[in-house]
């Protein structure tokens, strides 16, 4: 029988999986005690992909009415990645759209190599009642036809 946990994360271990690349660059503040990149600092990277592709979905909605929060995260370290002045390459992909939230797969690449993977679930919220409310016909078609 086939673990439905692991299927979930075939195939997102390469560039070609994503349709959304943003290049980031690696800081000394991202450094743990032993020389590595800190796990904190790689779920930075993750957010800032993140929020590149929410931004046309974070603009097009009324102005202080509905937010974009992330309600889940998991994230897979696959490598060490220790300093260097090489950008990294975080990519995304919506992997499902709901009716009032969507997964979203990350990866983080060095060289084309990933070096961790994450599942988010991010759900639009109704800033006023702080409770989920669903994508509007606009949100999803911008949503269907995201790079």
């Amino acid at each position: 029988m086939t673990d439905q946990r692991q299927t979930r994360w075939d195939g997102f271990d390469t560039v070609a999986a994503y349709d959304q690349c943003v290049l980031v660059q690696r800081r000394f503040a991202d450094l743990d005690a032993l020389g590595h990149i800190n796990n904190a600092a790689i779920a930075i990277y993750l957010e800032m992909a993140r929020m590149e592709r929410l931004g046309p979905l974070i603009t097009a909605r009324q102005e202080g009415s509905i937010g974009c929060v992330l309600a889940e995260i998991s994230i897979r370290y696959l490598r060490e990645l220790h300093p260097g002045d090489e950008m990294l390459r975080v990519c995304t992909m919506i992997q499902r759209v709901g009716r009032s939230s969507m997964t979203i797969m990350g990866g983080v690449f060095e060289h084309d190599i990933c070096i961790a993977m994450a599942r988010q679930v991010v759900v639009q919220i109704d800033e006023a009642t702080r409770r989920s409310t669903q994508f509007d016909e606009q949100q999803l078609k911008m949503l269907a036809s995201a790079p």
